[in-house]
Parts: C-alpha cells; sequence; structure tokens
C-alpha cells in the first residue's frame, strides 16, 4: 500500500512551465560555455591576428575608460583638483572674503573639500577678521603661509 505524500508547496500550470523553461535555459547556457571552452581556445586567437589586434583594442579602451573615470571621481563640486608642483601657481590676489572656491583650490595645501569648508564658515560667519584666523582654519603651515604672505587679501 503506497503512501500518499502531502506537499506544502504546490504550483501552477504556468509556474510549472516557467521552471521548466528556465531549466532548458540553463542547460542551453551550460552546453554553450562548454563548447565555447573547446571550440574557441586562447591558442586559437593567438594565431589569429585580426581577433588579437582587436581584443587589444578593446583593452586599451577599457584601461582609457577607468583612467577618464578615475579623473572624473577627482572633481569635486566642478573643481578639478590637480597635483601642483612646487612652485606657486597663483599669479594674483586672493580675496578670502569674497572668493569662490575654485579660486581657493588654486592655493597650494587647499583642495576643493577645505574650500568648500571656507565657504560654509563664511556664510555661517559671514567674514573672516584676520588672515592668521584664515590660516588657523584652513589648517596651512607657517612655511606655506610665508610663501602665500602676498597674494591672500582680507579685502
Amino acid at each position: 500500500m503506497k503512501r500518499k505524500i502531502d506537499s506544502f508547496i504546490t504550483f501552477t500550470r504556468t509556474e510549472k512551465l516557467g521552471l521548466v523553461a528556465l531549466s532548458v535555459l540553463l542547460l542551453v547556457l551550460i552546453t554553450a560555455r562548454f563548447c565555447m571552452h573547446f571550440f574557441i581556445h586562447p591558442v586559437a586567437l593567438e594565431k589569429n591576428d585580426s581577433l588579437r589586434i582587436a581584443w587589444e583594442k578593446f583593452k586599451k579602451v577599457q584601461q582609457q575608460k577607468k583612467e577618464a573615470q578615475k579623473a572624473d571621481s577627482m572633481n569635486v563640486a566642478g573643481v578639478g583638483y590637480q597635483k601642483r608642483s612646487g612652485r606657486n601657481p597663483i599669479s594674483d590676489k586672493i580675496y578670502i572674503n569674497s572668493s569662490d572656491s575654485a579660486t581657493f583650490a588654486k592655493i597650494r595645501g587647499i583642495g576643493p573639500k577645505v574650500a568648500h569648508k571656507i565657504l560654509r564658515f563664511r556664510k555661517y560667519n559671514t567674514r573672516f577678521t584676520s588672515i592668521e584666523q584664515f590660516t588657523m582654519f584652513c589648517g596651512i603651515s607657517d612655511d606655506a603661509y610665508a610663501k602665500l604672505k602676498g597674494h591672500i587679501v582680507l579685502e
């Protein structure tokens, strides 16, 4: 005598058809991957120069995209932050109570984040009262301040 086993999981006809379709699709994908392993072998790619050249071109484009994304991630709030050489890039005066973040980013030792912090300070505290207050707020060292002394102006 056979016992009848009751199952708590029941599927409708369309669900069963969906499961069968997914199973068949999975089987087809596994078979295709297996065939690709044997029929498109790396040794065959080395023999065919056009495929090798296309592959190298693809890798080069991918590398350029990664470099472009890295350069884009260095931009904060539209201000590009670039590493600078040892000389001072500032040629004119910077008015610390009225300049924008792009102007502050030109100062060596002040990046886009500190420039944004300066603008927030000015928004809530109105103005810097002295250049020393500005240098202490930004964390500029005495040596850097000596180089920038002629360029930073209160206004």
